[in-house]
C-alpha cells in the first residue's frame, strides 16, 4: 500500500509581504517564497506593485480596494499550492503581534486573517495559530530570538546553504515546522 505524502502549509500573513512555505512531513521544502505587495524603491511614492504589476495608487485606495488586493495575493498562494492541496494536512498561520496605529488598522489585519482561516476551513483542513514568540522559542530555544538567529536555525533545520532573502520566508518555514509539531506529525 502506498501512502500519500502529507504536506504542511505555513503562512506569515501581512499587508505588504506574505511569506508562505509548503513542506512535507519529512522536512522537505516543496515551495517557499514571499508575495510582495509593497512600494519598490525605484517607484514613485504612490505606485505599489504585486508580482511586478502596478495595481493601485495607495493614496486613493480605500480599505475595500486593499482587501481586494490582499485577496488576490492570497489567491496566488492558492494557485501555487494547487497541485498539493489534496494532501495538505494542516495549515499554520502566524498570529498577529503588533502595536496598531488605529482600530481600523487592526480590523483590516484581522479581516485578512479571517479570509485565510475561511480558506482553510472550506478546504476541510486543520488550522493552527502560531504566535511569533512561540515560533521563535520552538525554533531557537528563546522566545526573544533575533531574526538572524531564526534565519540560522531555519537554514540548519532545512539544510539550506543560504538564508532566505526575506524574513517572511524564514518565518513561514518556521511556522510550517512548528505547525507540523503541533499537529503531532513526526519531526
Amino acid at each position: 500500500m502506498c501512502l500519500a505524502m502529507t504536506y504542511i502549509l505555513g503562512i506569515d500573513p501581512g499587508i505588504r509581504r506574505c511569506g508562505y512555505a509548503l513542506i512535507t512531513s519529512d522536512n522537505t521544502i516543496i515551495d517557499a517564497g514571499v508575495l510582495i505587495n509593497e512600494k519598490k524603491n525605484s517607484e514613485s511614492y504612490n505606485q505599489y506593485l504585486i508580482n511586478d504589476h502596478k495595481i493601485i495608487d495607495e493614496k486613493k485606495a480605500d480599505r475595500r480596494m486593499r482587501l481586494t488586493r490582499m485577496y488576490d495575493t492570497y489567491n496566488e498562494i492558492i494557485k501555487i499550492i494547487e497541485p498539493y492541496k489534496d494532501n495538505i494536512s494542516v495549515i499554520g498561520l502566524e498570529q498577529f503581534y503588533f502595536m496598531t496605529r488605529t482600530q481600523q488598522h487592526a480590523e483590516f489585519l484581522y479581516g485578512l486573517r479571517g479570509a485565510l482561516v475561511m480558506y482553510a476551513l472550506t478546504q476541510g483542513r486543520a488550522i493552527y495559530d502560531v504566535g511569533p514568540t512561540e515560533m521563535k522559542k520552538y525554533i531557537t530555544g528563546r522566545g526573544g530570538a533575533k531574526k538572524l538567529n531564526i534565519h540560522t536555525m531555519i537554514m540548519s533545520l532545512y539544510n539550506l546553504n543560504t538564508k532566505p532573502k526575506y524574513a517572511d520566508i524564514s518565518d513561514a518555514l518556521g511556522i510550517a515546522y512548528v505547525t507540523k509539531a503541533m499537529s503531532k506529525q513526526t519531526l
